[in-house]
């Protein structure tokens, strides 16, 4: 997409300082609007440790299908669904001031509320 937290803060003097985006599309839409900035592609295959009390705010989420009503709801038992618990590994990692994970409302109610859970009981390891 356009990155709508980046255009959001942009005002306010805030600037990306990478993308983590594999899919085709959404990587050439992020490297038309963004060029300087690094699309670092797949969250799990890049070491973010290096980027570690450098940023600020980490803005993200996973993809929808695994937690959607729209969806089979497999929730964390979908590889999809896991890579929320894989976005913590990077909040874990980078230790930001604040994060933001955006998700659909069937999250909180996938695995009959287990998978919110899960999330959760992980957030709460962060401190």
């Amino acid at each position: 997409g356009v990155e709508a937290a980046t255009v959001a803060w942009h005002p306010l003097g805030w600037e990306a300082v990478a993308f983590a985006e594999f899919d085709k599309f959404p990587s050439a839409v992020l490297a038309h609007h963004y060029p300087d900035v690094p699309n670092v592609g797949d969250v799990t295959k890049y070491d973010w440790k290096q980027h570690e009390g450098e940023i600020e705010l980490i803005v993200g989420g996973s993809p929808c299908q695994s937690f959607s009503v729209a969806g089979k709801r497999l929730g964390m038992d979908d590889p999809r669904g896991n890579l929320a618990l894989e976005y913590l590994k990077v909040v874990r990692d980078v230790k930001p001031r604040w994060f933001i994970y955006e998700n659909v409302a069937g999250l909180l109610s996938s695995g009959g509320g287990r998978d919110f859970g899960a999330f959760l009981g992980e957030v709460e390891k962060l401190g």
